[in-house]
């Protein structure tokens, strides 16, 4: 009789920050000259921002953790490679 040995590893998938850039062009009418603009979605209405996922983890570590903002700006750094301001 042959004998199965199993070993199981749990471990976290790495973590890496995604960055999606949207763009919108800005065209000029050839005849009148007027400038019309490309609208952007609803979640980049600032030319920088956070996203929803890390505006989350921030929240849980504040809240759920009771971290102080500048640990979890170390934290947020340490795990992600964004730097967060405090302020």
């Amino acid at each position: 009789m042959e004998k199965v040995l199993a070993r199981q590893v749990f471990d976290l998938p790495p973590i890496e920050l995604k960055v999606s850039e949207h763009q919108a062009e800005v065209k000029s009418c050839p005849h009148c000259g007027q400038k019309n603009q490309g609208s952007f979605p609803s979640e980049a209405s600032t030319v920088v921002q956070y996203g929803s996922r890390l505006k989350g983890m921030t929240v849980y570590l504040m809240e759920g953790q009771l971290l102080p903002s500048n640990q979890v700006c170390e934290v947020l750094t340490d795990l992600v490679g964004v730097s967060v301001s405090v302020t």
